[in-house]
């Protein structure tokens, strides 16, 4: 159905717009009551012996101000002109005569000796002297071209002149008019002697009844008019002539000052109501430390928008009070006492936040029940069905602090609003914030189900060989897309590939068996090398390949109890690419002429399930349940990488279920160890080094990647990168059922 509103049967939109006074808007629905009374108000109104005529008083008329004859002789259209013309000029006057009865009935008292402090006079009035003079200056030049000829040629050239210099000083007022309204307010609450004095100024028959709120409004109001008013002198001036290019580059000027003070303004707006939520959240259920979270007062803070949302509480539903800030979505209740908010669950961090418009019928239930949405969209926007409670929107909080909020607008225009705000802010914090691109190499390469598991680079980045559930493909990469793709194994379910191009070896790990493969890398090329692929090994966990002691190593785990593990240190045989048809034939040599393509280095049992190999210089460090082992090949000692002996690592050695994953050495000789939890750093003897640094991840990382000066970790929603040198958050990317395969390159897959 259409909808929309019938302006003339409406009241004014301006708060300073009353019955006995001529609005600013030429648009206003009251205006020609307004007209009307004006016209009637000049034999009823009193003169006051001090201020001269009241703006009431006198004929707001052109055709009724100049002789008849003259208004006879006038094409209609230029009347019309003249009307908009004089109007102008007499409003000018108005506003200057206002501007002085705020300086005289209200500044000069308060600056008498003992009244109020020159701060709050300051804060409250700002440049409102400046102002004046400002408009004084325009009035009279008005005024005089007025005074020229009953009929007046034009103001343009006025207007042009008086724009950038007369109208700067209300860019700087009003921009500073809602600190001015919120300090004044403050101070009546609890001055009451100088709320009685306001009182008796409104009083005063040159204050025709309005408060001092509507005189402070006068200058912010002016500057909107004008550029409605230039408008309707110039769509009232035929042909162009100089005065109507005059008025149209004046009012460019004009709304161009306009944008600058409604974008102070509403910057204003959004600071005063910040300080107020600061006020009104500290201290308020959630604690301090989620309070300085927000920073509030923070000079980047802004408060994109607020509202009322309702969540269901059994049969009944719970306001909560929503804001949107630059960075984060803060839900909070309102308390009864004090106009306090409680703050409800963690504040969402933006780039954290997925948004879902659920389908008619959805059971909230079930989304509330599995703590989160997995695999979605960080804003994704379904058919979004309507409910007794109004239009659900499921907000979901990503990673380790994750919560689901299943709120509801009251209509479905108010949740299409929070959906485009929210996206809005969230892609503008993102690009702001970005410190790695996320490019899809292929979108349909792979049909759903058919996962990709790893992938590893080949001729110097020109191809990918990529393991997938159902075998190994490789693919050629151009352009930051990835071309011609086929499958070159039909393997079951490639959890790892790893290419030794220097030995023409091509690895491959089959979870389902439990099986390394070896194979030539000809495979990549013709489908007759298929058959020519070896078991390296069996029961295999995981195996990683490295360089320790100087030599490429492959080490394979295998997991042979719940707290058991055997590693295996394979090396490839230097030399063995000479034959192709012969090197296939014994992987570890033995009995026959084909030469060995893997020789056995060392093997060595850890007494812990082990989940992650890193290759130092001379030592191999794992990761497993007891933490990081230091193995030193030559010898086969073992121990542990952290000195028991530091108590301020006792955070992580009287742990017990934290998952050591990955470890760094940085060019300081420091070593950043990254658990699922948490990272920090070690020095070379095993104790802590950088004791203030230490990062508590956002979400379950189960990978990581470094790129100095930044580390990433993989948790399945998404990517979290912190500078490594002071922990700070600097990007997250948001990601639907993430898989890190392969972190060896300069592009991380």
């Amino acid at each position: 159905l259409p909808q929309g509103v019938f302006t003339l049967l409406a009241d004014c939109y301006s708060p300073t717009c009353t019955r006995h006074h001529l609005c600013y808007s030429i648009a206003c629905p009251r205006r020609l009551e307004q007209q009307a009374r004006l016209a009637l108000a000049a034999a009823a109104s009193r003169h006051s012996m001090l201020y001269g005529p009241s703006p009431t008083q006198g004929s707001p008329l052109w055709s009724t101000s100049v002789p008849k004859h003259i208004v006879e002789a006038t094409p209609n259209e230029e009347k019309k002109r003249q009307e908009v013309l004089f109007e102008t000029i007499y409003t000018e006057k108005d506003f200057c005569r206002d501007l002085t009865i705020l300086e005289k009935l209200y500044i000069a008292p308060l600056r008498a000796p003992g009244a109020v402090k020159d701060a709050f006079i300051h804060e409250v009035f700002g440049n409102i002297s400046e102002v004046i003079r400002s408009s004084s200056r325009l009035s009279s030049a008005l005024q005089r071209r007025q005074e020229e000829a009953s009929v007046v040629r034009g103001i343009g050239d006025i207007l042009l002149s008086h724009a950038q210099a007369d109208f700067e000083p209300f860019v700087q007022y009003g921009g500073r008019q809602p600190y001015a309204k919120h300090r004044l307010d403050q101070e009546l609450a609890r001055n009451r002697p100088l709320a009685k004095f306001f009182e008796s100024r409104e009083r005063l028959p040159e204050s025709r009844k309005l408060p001092i709120q509507s005189f402070l409004g006068r200058p912010t109001t002016r500057l909107a008019r004008w550029p409605l008013l230039v408008r309707e002198i110039v769509k009232c001036t035929q042909g162009n002539d100089e005065d109507k290019q005059d008025l149209e580059e004046a009012s460019v000027t004009l709304k161009a000052l306009l944008a600058r003070m409604n974008a102070a303004t509403g910057k204003a707006h959004s600071r005063i109501r910040l300080m107020e939520l600061s006020d009104a959240t500290g201290g308020a259920g959630g604690g301090e430390s989620m309070v300085r979270e927000l920073d509030l007062l923070s000079s980047e803070r802004d408060l994109i928008k607020e509202g009322v949302l309702k969540k269901r509480s059994g049969t009944d539903s719970v306001p909560y009070i929503v804001f949107l800030l630059d960075h984060m979505l803060l839900i909070t209740k309102k308390k009864t006492v004090k106009r306090k908010y409680k703050i409800h669950k963690r504040p969402i961090p933006l780039e954290m936040l997925s948004l879902e418009i659920p389908e008619e019928g959805f059971d909230a239930a079930g989304i509330a029940g599995a703590g989160g949405i997995g695999g979605v969209n960080p804003l994704v926007v379904g058919g979004g069905g309507s409910d007794k409670l109004g239009y659900p929107l499921v907000l979901t909080h990503l990673g380790r602090s994750g919560t689901v909020h299943i709120l509801y607008a009251p209509t479905a225009s108010d949740r299409r609003q929070w959906r485009e705000a929210l996206e809005a802010q969230r892609a503008k914090i993102t690009q702001a914030r970005q410190v790695f691109a996320a490019r899809s190499l292929s979108l349909d390469a792979f049909r759903l189900g058919n996962r990709v598991q790893c992938s590893s680079m080949i001729d110097g980045g020109r191809r990918m060989v990529l393991g997938v559930d159902d075998g190994v493909y490789v693919g050629e990469v151009s352009e930051g897309r990835l071309h011609r793709i086929r499958r070159v194994l039909p393997v079951d379910r490639v959890v790892r590939v790893e290419v030794l191009e220097a030995y023409s070896l091509l690895l491959v790990h089959m979870e389902r068996h439990r099986l390394l493969m070896a194979y030539p890398l000809e495979v990549l090329e013709s489908e007759s090398a298929v058959d020519k692929g070896r078991k390296v090994a069996s029961h295999v966990s995981f195996f990683k390949m490295g360089v320790c002691l100087g030599r490429t190593l492959v080490c394979v785990v295998k997991s042979s109890g719940f707290n058991s593990t055997v590693i295996r240190t394979l090396e490839p045989v230097s030399g063995s690419t000479g034959g192709r048809k012969k090197m296939f034939g014994s992987l570890l040599g033995g009995s026959g002429k084909s030469e060995a393509l893997v020789k056995a280095f060392e093997d060595f049992y850890i007494p812990a399930e082990c989940n992650s190999i890193h290759f130092l210089s001379r030592m191999l460090c794992v990761g497993c349940t007891k933490g990081f082992e230091m193995v030193e090949l030559e010898s086969l000692n073992t121990q542990g990488l952290l000195d028991p002996a530091d108590e301020s690592l006792n955070f992580v050695l009287k742990r017990e279920n934290v998952r050591p994953v990955s470890m760094y050495r940085l060019m300081n000789g420091d070593f950043l160890l990254c658990y699922d939890e948490f990272a920090f750093y070690v020095n070379r003897l095993g104790r802590r080094a950088r004791t203030h640094w230490l990062v508590y991840w956002e979400g379950h990382p189960d990978s990581f990647a470094i790129r100095y000066p930044y580390v990433l970790a993989f948790d399945p929603s998404f990517i979290e990168v912190r500078h490594v040198e002071t922990g700070a958050l600097e990007q997250i990317i948001p990601m639907g059922s993430l898989r890190s395969l392969s972190t060896h390159t300069d592009a991380i897959h």
